[in-house]
């Protein structure tokens, strides 16, 4: 039994020594991952005495850096939560008032939207820039996921589309249960500024902040944060809120300007959350739609896919398509957007933010009524 301090010292020094060449191995399997055909021979296979070990390059399953990202992933979620393993993997940074747990899956994330991995392109195909992306939104609600990833299975033609998974929450079973998906190509995506990694502190809920409910005069006695800026209805805000409308947001822009896949895309977007569930024909109408704009009202911006109408007569509706103006609370469902949207919602970005409300969509009919840009 080594004594107490030796033992300490001795722990601090392998952890500091091993963040270090973490760091050098993922950035030089990073630099691999950039170079066109980076991918090892085939044929370059361990000796059949030489031992393995899972994870290693002598692992005879592992045939290129792809596939040891791919183990990598996958032990890295079956580990405990104090095993680092992020590009920007450092023991020591940790945030004032954030544990070990927040600070080891922000280094998680990063290492994932930096590999950008496209489940299942193997078997179905590289995507394609006139591929239709479904992004879907996702909280915590793993059982309404579940009943929304069934839905999928079942629309014709979805093996042709890309499921864009956007996570502002991380979660273990929730990532086995997307990569589970064997149908479609999936790419997974998180939210790296999510209230599970900056517990106290902004874009958080900071300690200091005033309470949502508190009267303006006494948080200026109290000196909380933001006292002098109530909203419009003398509340204060709420990070687990206004997290959606950033997220929101940042989805949409990684998909378009961020990700390697979709960047250079001219497909349509679909945007879905994970309390929806599409029908089997879902792409079929889309194209009808799209090809019906283009036809008969080329200035027409966004196509809404889903409706909140309690009751249809399909026998006269079935074969019609309203053309209105954009409501927020009318036509917030199975958004569709182009990239021309998209940029024309950007280039509002000061509006969009800056409106005093939590709501992504309420924002948005700000924007419209302003610009006319929806």
């Amino acid at each position: 039994m080594w004594p107490t301090p030796l033992l300490a010292s001795w722990r601090r020094l392998t952890r500091l020594l091993r963040s270090p060449i973490v760091l050098l191995l993922l950035l030089f399997g990073w630099l691999l991952l950039l170079v066109p055909d980076s991918r090892m021979p085939v044929d370059v296979v361990a000796p059949q005495e030489q031992t393995s070990t899972p994870g290693s390059w002598k692992d005879n399953s592992v045939r290129s850096y792809e596939d040891f990202l791919r183990k990598v992933l996958m032990e890295t979620w079956q580990r405990p939560s104090n095993f680092s393993v992020g590009l920007l993997s450092n023991v020591s940074r940790h945030r004032e008032g954030e544990g070990v747990e927040a600070t080891d899956i922000r280094d998680q994330i990063y290492f994932l939207n930096a590999v950008q991995k496209v489940w299942n392109e193997e078997r179905f195909g590289a995507v394609s820039p006139d591929t239709v992306v479904f992004l879907i939104q996702v909280h915590t609600r793993r059982h309404y996921l579940e009943y929304l990833i069934d839905s999928f299975r079942a629309v014709r033609g979805i093996e042709g589309a890309l499921l864009v998974f956007s996570h502002d929450y991380f979660d273990s079973e929730i990532n086995a249960l997307v990569q589970s998906i064997d149908f479609v190509r999936v790419l997974q995506i998180f939210y790296p500024y999510s209230t599970q990694l900056y517990t106290n502190s902004f874009p958080g809920q900071d300690r200091n902040d005033c309470p949502w409910d508190m009267k303006r005069e006494k948080a200026m006695q109290m000196k909380c944060n933001n006292a002098e800026h109530p909203d419009l209805y003398g509340h204060y805000r709420e990070a687990k809120y206004t997290q959606i409308k950033h997220h929101w947001w940042w989805k949409i822009h990684r998909v378009f300007d961020g990700l390697r896949v979709t960047r250079n895309s001219t497909g349509l977007v679909v945007l879905v959350e994970e309390d929806h569930y599409v029908v089997p024909d879902i792409l079929h109408v889309l194209g009808i739609f799209e090809l019906a704009r283009k036809q008969h009202c080329a200035h027409c911006n966004v196509i809404s896919l889903g409706t909140y109408m309690k009751s249809v007569n399909f026998a006269s509706d079935s074969g019609r398509v309203e053309v209105c103006p954009w409501i927020a609370s009318k036509h917030n469902m199975g958004m569709v957007l182009r990239r021309d949207n998209w940029e024309e919602i950007k280039s509002c970005s000061d509006n969009f933010c800056n409106f005093d409300d939590y709501n992504w969509d309420w924002s948005l009919q700000h924007i419209r009524d302003r610009k006319s840009v929806v």
